[in-house]
């Protein structure tokens, strides 16, 4: 488990009361979830990517809030608090939509267990954030001239870097230090966690029911991640063809760097990539907004001369 200072865990425990009085009784995610069957699926994913699996930052309930007080498919992770906070997937809109263009009554059984799913698909997602390395820098003593001492300044996640944007405020915005390995960070956090999802549901005999089957095609579909995670293929696919490893080979490179956090931007690691890809392709990446699907898709058929699925958005 990763240390929390004391203040830091006090401010927790606060917000987790708050919820906890807000919400009731009222049942959540949590309740759904087999934690100890996910934590050994966990152990294997990461054992495949060759990290050994003891010791690993998997967080239980007492540190995952359904937060249901905010309706939404996802959730977030904290590093400084390593804490996990879930939104109300049920009243989300994204798959209320989804259900809408799929002609299916929202009281449909199968309805619910598939908004019950998303929910656990999005636990699994912020879990796999959870159990990466991260990094927290905190401002020293006598640096209250740019931000109080022991602020968090600039942290890391996986590939994700990010900075307070002004630290002399008292506002917890941050900004990406590079916009592209923010969302390559989410597509390989994704790619892991979807495989751990599948197995998941696999591990509790559930890949076969409806409510599953709505949850693949809404995860393969029509889903935020799915134009960077063709990126990050297509990526590993021509790494491949330059080095003669394999494509699997290459995807559990990134993995792996994800979960042990690579600096991919910076030293040798950066050089490589400019090796392969050249520093236009970087420099274009780092330009792309992350939430332009047609941008993103005049790349891939720029730089790897290749089509987005035609279910992806």
């Amino acid at each position: 488990m990763r240390e929390v200072s004391p203040q830091v865990e006090q401010g927790v425990q606060k917000y987790i009361s708050e919820v906890k009085e807000a919400i009731g009784d009222r049942p959540t995610v949590l309740q759904e979830v087999d934690f100890p069957i996910l934590e050994e699926i966990f152990k294997k994913m990461l054992i495949k990517c060759g990290i050994a699996g003891e010791g690993i930052n998997f967080l239980g309930p007492e540190r995952i809030v359904a937060d249901y007080r905010y309706a939404g498919y996802g959730g977030s992770y904290s590093p400084e608090g390593n804490v996990i906070k879930i939104y109300d997937s049920e009243r989300a809109q994204n798959l209320i939509g989804f259900l809408r263009e799929e002609g299916v009554e929202e009281d449909d059984a199968a309805v619910k267990e598939f908004k019950r799913l998303a929910g656990i698909s999005a636990l699994i997602h912020e879990e796999t954030h959870a159990v990466a390395r991260s990094v927290c820098v905190k401002a020293g003593e006598g640096s209250s001239k740019y931000a109080p001492e022991g602020r968090i300044v600039r942290q890391q996640l996986g590939y994700q870097i990010d900075q307070l944007k002004d630290p002399s405020q008292d506002s917890d915005f941050v900004e990406d230090v590079d916009s592209f390995f923010a969302a390559f960070n989410e597509a390989i956090t994704e790619m892991i966690a979807r495989e751990i999802f599948y197995e998941y549901l696999q591990a509790n005999g559930l890949n076969s029911t409806p409510g599953a089957k709505f949850a693949q095609k809404y995860l393969e579909g029509k889903h935020q991640y799915n134009v960077f995670i063709v990126i990050a293929e297509k990526m590993a696919d021509k790494i491949a063809r330059k080095t003669g490893q394999s494509r699997d080979a290459v995807l559990q490179a990134f993995k792996r760097g994800m979960i042990e956090g690579e600096v991919i931007t910076q030293g040798e690691s950066r050089e490589w990539f400019e090796e392969i890809f050249t520093k236009d392709f970087f420099s274009s990446l780092e330009k792309l907004d992350t939430y332009d699907y047609d941008a993103a898709a005049n790349f891939i058929d720029e730089w790897f001369e290749g089509e987005l699925g035609s279910g992806t958005q």
